[in-house]
């Protein structure tokens, strides 16, 4: 029974390494569609559209890849208090981010597909060093969208 149980324990621990890039979200303010699906990857770059996102997750000879759209372009505060619009081809090609997003089915043609709409960002490793956790901010204002508070208590949104 031990050793089937080991088993068990082993398949499971070596099945999730490819999985880890997919996470859910901390608490915070969230667009009312947003249900907490997170992917973080190392960011490609798509010069023919300035809102397209690639992360690309390698763990060993297995990856992932995740394409999404920016519904809008981010905009963000920095310390000083001032405003900066930017879109996807600002992002350093290698840069290690978290996209925040929701899955969307549509049907068209008879034919059914999933697009992802980012709704934010955050930077996880910019130029090889990461950022550590207490420093990490979500650019939330990469949707049309409303941001309200959807689970528990956490920061408010910059303003």
């Amino acid at each position: 029974m031990w050793k089937c149980l080991a088993a068990v324990l082993t398949a499971c621990v070596l099945s999730l390494p490819l999985e880890a890039q997919q996470g859910t979200a901390p608490d915070g303010f969230y667009p009312n569609s947003y249900a907490g699906a997170t992917f973080t990857g190392v960011f490609q770059p798509d010069s023919s559209d300035a809102l397209l996102i690639t992360l690309v997750y390698t763990r060993g000879s297995k990856s992932e890849t995740f394409v999404g759209k920016l519904a809008a372009s981010c905009v963000s505060r920095d310390k000083k208090g001032s405003v900066h619009n930017f879109d996807a081809s600002m992002i350093p090609t290698g840069t290690v981010l978290t996209a925040y997003y929701v899955s969307v089915t549509k049907k068209s043609d008879g034919r059914k597909s999933t697009e992802n709409s980012v709704i934010g960002i955050s930077y996880v490793e910019i130029g090889g060093k990461k950022v550590p956790d207490e420093k990490r901010r979500i650019i939330y204002f990469c949707t049309t969208e409303r941001i309200i508070r959807t689970m528990g208590f956490g920061p408010r949104p910059p303003q």
